[in-house]
Parts: structure tokens; sequence; C-alpha cells
């Protein structure tokens, strides 16, 4: 399973509130100024940093979480025998620091808000707020301290933050060997590089024989099996040399769910996801060859090429912008850094105070625990209508309607999925 990494870099703060922001819809604004008002941070002794801050930011870090590693993240843990859920808020802490400094480096540097933007972040200040009421309710809300002053002044930290970006990186030009050195760190890159518009656009049109080499698990047969569909791949391909329909023999021997029904056949280029061996041989051969055994991780195949077909124009311009797609991408990534860089240098003239008592208040609001507390609550409510029921059981009765709570202890991987339908050609290692 993949790591949760600390998102240090500032420029997280940049594209947080955009995410947090969007797809909010119309309604009326709600206050709990007891828990807004709680100071997590003093900057500089006089900008304070507060609770609710903290908790809409750490909001959405919960959700980035969970939505890349599923629910059970908050069960691993780091180096420094730190857990995700230590990291969460450590992240959801430093964006809020750091956007706080940025927007009172912005306004030193003489950047404004205009009218317009003004107006705008008052109306989507609103708007996210129903959403979030709509989503967590009036009791999350007040216990998280997300109010309307506390939204409009995240909002108001964006726009003061892209405005100083775009203003302290509108001259900025990437060094040649900073990006070269990105790019090379592009397979995709390099290949366009070192091969050509023309080895990636051109496509081949083949028709396969698949015998399977594995289980129903997808775990590979034993060596006696496997000599077994050898063997008979072997007795197939000798059919096809003898000049015997290559179609008939797709219907009659071909395992591949995938292109059985259309006579075996894949039309494809070198950047499609088929597995190394296959796209190799098929790349290899002439209109009208048929290959010796090909062997895969999924097992035999007999391939027979069909068509090559040569690029048109688009497929090479599309190939072209592809590549100047992630060489922009790259110059933006290396922007972000130089930026980054210049916030460490701001970051110094500032003095950040944290109130420990306060930021051990702040809790990840973990999704499974909201569905068991969801559970509890109906379960007490069902219990007191039971005491209340003339018709209920007598005291000495027994009602086992409990789960087991090992139960929800799935691992990431329990969660993994697979889609039987996936071509048998691909190679998703």
């Amino acid at each position: 399973m993949k790591k949760v990494n600390k998102l240090i870099s500032v420029c997280l703060v940049l594209a947080m509130a955009t995410v947090m922001f969007a797809g909010c819809s119309k309604g009326k604004a709600t206050d709990n100024k007891d828990t807004e008002t709680k100071v997590v941070a003093t900057i500089n002794g006089e900008h304070n940093v507060i609770l609710g801050e903290v908790n809409l930011r750490l909001r959405q870090i919960e959700a980035q979480y969970e939505g890349m590693f599923g629910p059970d993240v908050w069960d691993q843990q780091l180096e420094d025998n730190k857990t995700v859920v230590d990291i969460a808020k450590e992240n959801a802490l430093f964006s809020a620091e750091s956007s706080n400094i940025l927007a009172l480096v912005a306004k030193e540097k003489g950047v404004e808000i205009s009218d317009e933007d003004a107006k705008n972040n008052e109306k989507s200040a609103e708007e996210f707020l129903n959403k979030y009421e709509e989503q967590f309710g009036k009791d999350k809300m007040a216990e998280d301290g997300i109010t309307l002053d506390v939204v409009k002044k995240l909002l108001e930290q964006q726009t003061l933050t892209q405005a100083l970006f775009e203003q302290e990186m509108k001259d900025y030009e990437a060094d040649e060997e900073e990006l070269n050195a990105l790019l090379d760190q592009s397979q995709e890159y390099k290949g366009y590089q070192e091969n050509g518009y023309d080895y990636y656009a051109k496509q081949v049109r083949v028709r396969h024989i698949l015998l399977i080499t594995t289980d129903d698990a997808g775990q590979p047969l034993p060596e006696d099996k496997k000599a077994e569909v050898k063997t008979k791949a072997e007795e197939v391909l000798a059919k096809v040399k003898a000049g015997e329909d290559f179609e008939a023999l797709v219907k009659e021997y071909s395992e591949d769910p995938g292109s059985k029904d259309k006579g075996g056949e894949y039309t494809f280029g070198r950047g499609s996801n088929f597995a190394p061996e296959f796209t190799e041989v098929s790349f290899s051969m002439e209109p009208g060859d048929v290959s010796e055994l090909v062997e895969t991780s999924f097992g035999y195949h007999i391939i027979k090429l069909e068509e090559i077909i040569e690029p048109t124009e688009e497929d090479i311009q599309a190939l072209k912008d592809q590549e100047q797609k992630i060489k922009d991408s790259a110059i933006e990534q290396l922007k972000y850094q130089a930026f980054d860089a210049k916030y460490k240098e701001w970051e110094k003239e500032y003095t950040v105070e944290e109130n420990e008592e306060v930021v051990k208040t702040i809790v990840v609001r973990q999704s499974r625990n909201t569905v068991e507390e969801e559970d509890s609550t109906t379960d007490t409510d069902k219990s007191d209508e039971t005491k209340n029921d003339d018709s209920s059981k007598d005291d000495g009765s027994t009602d086992d309607t409990s789960k087991d709570d090992a139960s929800d202890d799935k691992t990431p991987e329990d969660n993994a999925t697979t889609d039987d339908a996936e071509d048998t050609t691909t190679d998703n290692n």
C-alpha cells in the first residue's frame, strides 16, 4: 500500500482552498463564536490563528486521505512512531499557519482584493457554509467552529495568496538544467525525445489466441499443469501453421474473454497497457506473419499481425501536445518550488507560538467512527422504543442485535477491487 506522506510544501495552500470551496449550494449561515475564537496559534504576538480555521482545513485533509487510501488509512504507523492522525493534524496546522503568514506578506507587499473578488468571496462563503451544514449537521459545525467569518477569512487568504503568487512569479523563467533533470524523470517524455512521435503514434491490428496459465484467483498454475497448457498451445500453433482458419481457431481455443468474441482482435499502440512481451512481438512482425508461442504472465499467446496502421497528422500532433503538457507541468512544478523558497525567507520574519492546550483539542473525524456513532445512536433509540413498548420482551430475554466489531477491521488491501472485464493482454504490474 502507498504511504501517506506529510504535505510539507507551502504550495498546498494554493490548491487546498480551491478544492475546499468547490461544489457548494446556496443557504443560510450559522455561527458559534465560542469554538471559533479559540486561539490555536499566535503570529508575532498579535495575529491569531483560530481553531475553526484548522478544523476546516483538517476536514479537507481527512477527505483527501480517505479518498486516496480508504477509511483504514488511520491505522497506519509511520516513521518516528507517528500515526496518520498525527500527520493529518500537523498538515492542517501547517496549512492554517502558513496561509495566515502568506496573507500578511501579501498585504505588506501591497496586494489588495478587488471589490468583485470580495463580493464573490462573500457569496462563496455563504454557499459553502450551507453545504457544510448539509453534510455534517449544525452540531458538528458548532464543535468544529466552522462559521461564516472563518470561511470568509480562508477565502480572503486564498485570494491574497494567489495574487501574491502571480505578482512574485510573473517573470519566472525555469532553469534549463533543473528543468531537464525533472523531465528526465518522466519516462513518457524521454520516450518521445529518444524514439520520436511515429514510434508511439503507429498502431497495429492483431489477432491472438491465448491459453491461460493462471487459476481462477489469478495465481500461476503448478509447473506440471503449465506444461500441459504449453503442449496444447503448441498443438494449436501447429494447426495455424498448417493453414487452418485463424479466427475459427480463436473461437475454438482462445481463453481471452476480452477478444474471443471479436476473432481475437486488438488494435493498439506502443503506449498502450498491453504486456510488454505481447507488444514487442506484435510490432516486430509484418502483416500476415504469425508468431511462435509468446509467454506473458497471463499464459501462452499465438499472435497474427493483420495490419500496421500508420499515424495521421492528428495522431502526431496529439503526442506533441502531450509532450508539451508534460513540459509545462514540470515548469509549473519548478515555479511552485521557487515560490516555496520565497516563502521560507518570508517566514523568518514571523514567530509562531502554538497554544498546546487548544492544539490537543483538535480531533480527526474518521468516517468509520462517524458511522459507528450513527449506528450507536440508532441502537439507543431502538432500545428506548423497546422499553416503552408493552409488547416488548420480558426482562429475562436478550436481544442479540450487536455486530462483530472485527468485521470492520479491514485492511486497505481488503478494499481493493478487480475488474473482471479487464483485457488479459494487459500488464497491471
